[in-house]
């Protein structure tokens, strides 16, 4: 029972960590585009410094799982929880440089810092997390990860947004930055030591091998278009409703909020039904179609759009709000459907196998985010809103029978060499069986004279026995 509670104890702390992860992700987004623009920083510079975090992550994810192999998830995830609160905590001090050249350089330095952090923490909380459970629960335990780092992110601009109006640009980063400091002592100190399933595969994984698993490209690129969908609209439902139905800011936050919102309520069931055995495939599949089908609906698709019955605020709120439904289904599908793919590789099952898949997932979702975002905004400015949703549909569509063939079709290769305690023990048991071999052949010979001297007595006792006679 205390086990039980100590390991519930160690994933509260590790949610809390991914919580503040996603809310330091996202509490920039609110409030520094104007704060640059007032040191005479332009938007599209201030988008730059914002989105280098995706470059950053796509470029330093790869380490983690080396990281994690060498040093253990505990302390690759509480370095990079420290440094996340470290360039938070100083992103804050910006308030206080008015040149704007010097402005811009020590903001886009501290983002990378920032996304340096995020690199690494995230990727370490899934293997940190799963340890305190067994692996029958795994698909909870990264539903319920997931959903947290979702609700900081959804949670950070508003968080953002009233701590500035309350006490400057400076004191959201504080307390963000802060609280990742108050997390980082807790794990140090209080984060207990469980008996839970340890590593007893002694192999190392490489890339090469994590790749050629089977299945493992065709997960990969669905989770490049389901990262995608997530930020196709990012950059233009804001234009979009203010021209369209003349929105405010608050209104076109609660809208979007609408699929983080349903995202953080079904992830967790979707977690769940995965743990009963419902396969990653179906889940992908599923979740992609729902996504091509909202997509047609948030537009509306051309035809659709005359109609009020479709074109109007809460038909595209409730379109996110399935969207998010799907995409729970694509997102803990793909990422529990890339780790049954290293097993049917033979892939060693470890703290490292386990953080490369989720870095190798999220680096596919930071790709996919990059392209989404820059099509996206591109196809509103050729086509509009309604054909750049439709685009995005059609491209939906495609990724499914694709990610069907390459699951089905693609071999991969499975890795045959074993761990060496393993090989250590078939040589032990080899000798053992051999051992036991040479032992029953000494009885059976010893049997055997023994049998023969007692038959030769018997024949020389009946040979007397005659001449008696």
């Amino acid at each position: 029972m205390e086990i039980r509670w100590v390991a519930s104890w160690n994933f509260l702390l590790v949610n809390i960590g991914v919580l503040f992860c996603g809310a330091g992700y996202s509490v920039p987004s609110a409030i520094f585009p104007n704060q640059a623009l007032s040191r005479g920083i332009s938007v599209t510079k201030s988008g730059f410094i914002l989105g280098s975090s995706y470059i950053v992550t796509f470029l330093l994810t790869p380490l983690c799982g080396k990281l994690i192999g060498k040093f253990g998830a505990k302390k690759v995830f509480s370095t990079g929880i420290f440094i996340i609160g470290i360039s938070n905590i100083a992103f804050g001090c910006l308030e206080y440089v008015a040149d704007g050249t010097l402005y811009f350089w020590m903001a886009l330095s501290l983002r990378v810092i920032s996304a340096l952090g995020e690199s690494i923490a995230v990727p370490a909380s899934y293997p940190l997390g799963g340890s305190q459970f067994s692996k029958a629960n795994m698909g909870k335990v990264m539903s319920i990860i997931e959903c947290c780092w979702g609700i900081g992110a959804a949670s950070g601009p508003a968080l953002g947004g009233i701590l500035n109006l309350q006490g400057g640009f400076a004191l959201p980063f504080w307390v963000v930055g802060g609280m990742f400091m108050l997390t980082v002592t807790m794990i140090v100190c209080f984060f207990g030591e469980t008996q839970g399933e340890k590593d007893t595969d002694t192999r190392s994984t490489s890339w090469k091998d994590m790749f050629l698993c089977p299945g493992m490209i065709a997960y990969s690129i669905a989770v490049v278009f389901a990262g995608s969908s997530t930020v196709w609209f990012a950059g233009t439902m804001e234009p979009h409703l203010f021209s369209e139905f003349g929105s405010d800011s608050a209104e076109i936050g609660l809208v979007l909020m609408m699929y983080t919102l349903a995202y953080t309520i079904f992830g967790p069931v979707v977690g769940a039904l995965m743990d009963r055995g419902f396969s990653p495939l179906k889940a992908v599949v599923f979740g992609h179609i729902i996504i091509a089908l909202t997509y047609f609906l948030l537009g509306p698709s051309p035809g659709l759009n005359e109609s009020a019955y479709f074109q109007n605020i809460p038909m595209k709120a409730a379109s996110l709000f399935v969207q998010g439904f799907g995409a729970a289904f694509t997102f803990i599908g793909t990422l529990l459907g890339m780790n049954e793919c290293t097993k049917k590789g033979n892939l060693p099952q470890t703290d490292q196998t386990t953080a490369m898949v989720s870095g190798v997932w999220l680096l596919c979702i930071c790709l996919g985010c990059f392209a989404g975002l820059s099509l996206g905004s591109a196809t509103y400015d050729i086509f509009g809103f309604s054909w750049s949703c439709v685009i995005q549909a059609c491209l939906m569509f495609v990724s499914v029978p694709v990610a069907i063939v390459l699951v089905l079709k693609l071999p991969g290769r499975v890795k045959v060499d074993k761990p060496k305690d393993n090989e250590n023990l078939e040589k032990v048991e080899d000798e053992n069986q051999n051992d036991s071999i040479k032992e029953k052949s000494e009885e059976v010979h010893e049997n055997g004279c023994i049998n023969g001297k007692i038959e030769t007595a018997a024949a020389k006792s009946e040979s007397n026995l005659t001449k008696v006679e």
